[in-house]
This record gives C-alpha cells, sequence and structure tokens, in this order.
C-alpha cells in the first residue's frame, strides 16, 4: 500500500489539471513570498532573505519550465509516472523552501512576529489543495515541510500562545490532508466515469457505423444496395448542383439472367452475381466511383466528375470485362459466356432538377440497349 501511494497509477487527466493550476500556485508563491521578505526585512538578516528569495524565484522558474514542456509535449508518448513524479518533486523543493523561512524566523522572531508567516502558509496549503487535489502526493510534498517549522515551535518555544499554535497547525494539516484525499476521490472518480462516458460513446458511434453499413450494402455481393444507390445518388446530385458540374451514371442489366438461373440453379446465380460486381468495381477504380446493386440482376455506378465521352468508355470496358472473364451461360442466345448491357446517362446538375431525371435516363437507354440485342452500350 505505501508502494501505492508514493508510485501511484496517473492519469494523463490528473497530470493535465496539475498543469492547469500551475500558473495559480507559481504566482501564489511569488506574491506571499514576496510580501513575507517586505514583512521580514526589517528583522531579519538582508543577504539570507536575499538568497531565500533568489532561491525561490529559481524554483518557481523550473516549475514554469516543467509545466511549459509537459504542455508542448506528445501526450502519446510520454510516460505519466515519470512526470507526476517530477511535479511531486517541485512541489517538495517548493515546500522545503518554505519550510527554510519558517525555520530561520522561528528561531529568530518572537510568535507574535510570526502572524505573517501562519497566516502565509495556511494561505498556501488551502490554496493547494485546488491546486494538487488531481495528486494527493504532491499537496503533502509541499504542505508538510511547508508546516513543519510551526510544529517545530509548538515543541521549541516555552509560550503557550506557540504551543496552541503548533497544535493548531498540526489539527489544521490533518483537516486538509482529509480534505485534499476526499477532492482526490471525486476527482478520480470523475475521471473513471468520464472514461466509461467516452467509451461507451465510441462503442456506440462505432455500433452505429456498423448498423449503416449493414443497412446500406448488399448482403450478397457485398457492394452497396438500392439505399445506398438512392442516399449517394441524392448526395452527389446536390454536390455537383452546388459545383455546376455534370454526373454520369451507368446503369448495368446482366443479359437473359434467368436463364441463367433455371439453367444452373440460384446458388450458381448467386455466385455469378458476386463475380459481377467484383468486375465493376475493377472497372469503377477512382475513389469517388460508387458501384451499388440497384435490384435483382441489375446494378448502378455512379460517376463523379465524368463527362458523357468518359462514361460510355468506362461502360464499353464494363462489357468487355464481363464477357472476357468467361463466366459460362450456355442458355444464353446472344452467348456462350455471361454479358451485361449498359445505359449509360450524363447531365449537368441544377438544383430544380430531380436526380431522378438521371436514373430515367439511364433506365431508357438500358432499354434501348436489351432492345437493340443487348451485350452493349447505348447513351
Amino acid at each position: 500500500m505505501v508502494k501505492t501511494f508514493f508510485f501511484p497509477q496517473i492519469d494523463i487527466m490528473q497530470l493535465d489539471s496539475l498543469l492547469k493550476h500551475s500558473p495559480t500556485a507559481v504566482l501564489g508563491n511569488f506574491f506571499l513570498g514576496a510580501a513575507n521578505v517586505a514583512v521580514f526585512w526589517p528583522s531579519l538578516d538582508h543577504q539570507w532573505l536575499l538568497i531565500w528569495s533568489a532561491f525561490l524565484f529559481l524554483v518557481m522558474v523550473f516549475r514554469i519550465l516543467l509545466a511549459f514542456k509537459y504542455k508542448h509535449a506528445d501526450k502519446a508518448l510520454i510516460s505519466c509516472a515519470t512526470w507526476h513524479r517530477w511535479f511531486v518533486i517541485s512541489s517538495l523543493i517548493q515546500g522545503l523552501c518554505w519550510m527554510a523561512l519558517g525555520m530561520y524566523a522561528v528561531v529568530n522572531l518572537e510568535p507574535t512576529q510570526l502572524t505573517i508567516l501562519f497566516v502565509s502558509t495556511a494561505g498556501l496549503i488551502g490554496g493547494s489543495i485546488a491546486t494538487t487535489s488531481s495528486s494527493v502526493q504532491a499537496f503533502i510534498s509541499f504542505s508538510a515541510p511547508s508546516l513543519f517549522p510551526v510544529v517545530f515551535m509548538m515543541f521549541y518555544s516555552e509560550q503557550a500562545t506557540a504551543k496552541v499554535l503548533g497544535l493548531l497547525a498540526v489539527f489544521y494539516f490533518t483537516l486538509t490532508v482529509r480534505s485534499a484525499f476526499d477532492i482526490n476521490a471525486i476527482m478520480l472518480e470523475s475521471i473513471r466515469n468520464n472514461k466509461e462516458l467516452q467509451g461507451a460513446k465510441k462503442r456506440a458511434e462505432m455500433l452505429a457505423d456498423e448498423l449503416y453499413k449493414l443497412s446500406t450494402q448488399d448482403a450478397l455481393t457485398q457492394i452497396a444496395n438500392r439505399r445506398g444507390f438512392d442516399e449517394t445518388l441524392e448526395k452527389e446530385w446536390r454536390r455537383a448542383s452546388r459545383k455546376n458540374t455534370g454526373l454520369s451514371l451507368l446503369m448495368i442489366d446482366v443479359d437473359h439472367f434467368k436463364n441463367f438461373n433455371d439453367h444452373y440453379g440460384h446458388p450458381m446465380g448467386d455466385e455469378a452475381l458476386k463475380q459481377v460486381a467484383l468486375l465493376l468495381k475493377q472497372q469503377a477504380t477512382r475513389i469517388t466511383d460508387y458501384v451499388a446493386r440497384y435490384g435483382g440482376e441489375e446494378f448502378a455506378i455512379i460517376l463523379v466528375d465524368t463527362n458523357a465521352d468518359e462514361a460510355i468508355k468506362i461502360a464499353n470496358k464494363v462489357c468487355r470485362a464481363v464477357q472476357l472473364a468467361a463466366i459460362e451461360h450456355k442458355d444464353s442466345p446472344i452467348s456462350d459466356f455471361l454479358t451485361v448491357s449498359v445505359g449509360v446517362a450524363h447531365l449537368k446538375s441544377d438544383q430544380t432538377r430531380p436526380s431522378l431525371e438521371l436514373v430515367t435516363l439511364a433506365d431508357r437507354n438500358l432499354y434501348e440497349a436489351k432492345a437493340g440485342g443487348r451485350n452493349c452500350v447505348v447513351g
């Protein structure tokens, strides 16, 4: 348990909190340090106070540099334990610095002259509960040395006032440590809850993405289904309208596919559709090309930023690729192998014209390709 306390598991959010409160802690130490030097200047050795001030300043600079370096460090690569150790060490050094001033003042001044030091120390410790609440180790490393002179005075001095102050300091330290542990526990619970919430949110987003993918993907061919096609066509139509560009569409039908199913059976028909879908994806190679199963043995390809000539060229590639795949179709009246017919449409998008016009035109050209003997392109 002792090892766990001195070498705790530190979360990056705890380190971020220490960094966030570093300016407050540094400024508080600076102003109270200057106030104490001003008050003790007439009563204590000037050279000693100057040396103490210089040392306190160096500690402050070190803490500022530490916070600055942490802020610009790659959070994915840092060691939380190492950085926490440095924060704790810097807090300890600052606490020892205040302890040195306290011890020097206690042995050289009367208890009544130490009021400003006691008030300053109490204020710093009370403030450090907030600034170091994400690390109990940092809080104790600073507060314990800072309060030591007051406790020491309880045993060193014979005056009742000093002993009472010492006892109050012990009681105050106990309360602040308890508060630091309570606040730290609340913060850790908040961090855990936040992590669980973020994890649940991420899982929900992944599930939503997966469900959407399933809802827009054809189970057989693993390409987009009709829903995915409709949504993408509408989206690309609006985008083309904004950019004042055209949009091309290929409607593709597998020739005499009913005969294929009747002759070879539906399992072989499913395999043939899978092969056709793969061939279409191999011809539509741009990242913006969108291949979908429109329904049954009919497919579609949305071609963004493609003119009519380019669309017809891709359509002819599709026809050749399917025929060259040599998928046997002995019950076809036009070829010994599976073939497709393609209708090509190209329109310039605008806000007053619905995307359905592009589908209608491509369907009309597909009908003409089928009426004209199939295994051809009409556009």
